[in-house]
């Protein structure tokens, strides 16, 4: 018997009261409903979308995904648009579910610090 979390909308879709919005996302992942169907929409078929999002989803979710889109398609067309028209908030989900997203703005800023250090060391010489 497969057991169902609290607000869980379908098999592997949730309501996350912690998510912004409350917006559909895959149980125990970062990904947005939204997520898959932008890709799925824009030509990506359902079973290369799991390596797209960083194998972060398994094809089953992906088709809980879709499946749950077909049902809900104007509340989830509405989300997209909602962060379509707010670009500070659209981030593709190619960078915003990254694995490597941290480490490599944690390298940057790094790099930034060590650039500032040899300026300031170079002005007081």
């Amino acid at each position: 018997m497969t057991q169902t979390l609290p607000n869980t909308v379908s098999r592997y879709v949730v309501r996350d009261p912690e998510t912004f919005r409350q917006e559909p996302t895959i149980v125990g992942t970062r990904v947005m409903v939204r997520d898959i169907v932008e890709l799925w929409r824009s030509g990506t078929a359902p079973e290369k979308i799991s390596s797209r999002l960083f194998n972060l989803v398994s094809a089953a979710q992906v088709f809980d995904a879709i499946g749950f889109y077909l049902d809900n398609q104007l509340e989830i067309d509405e989300y997209i648009e909602w962060y379509r028209s707010r670009p500070p908030l659209n981030v593709p989900a190619g960078l915003r579910l990254n694995p490597l997203r941290e480490g490599v703005t944690r390298a940057i800023e790094d790099a930034r610090m060590l650039q500032d250090d040899a300026s300031e060391w170079v002005e007081a010489s």
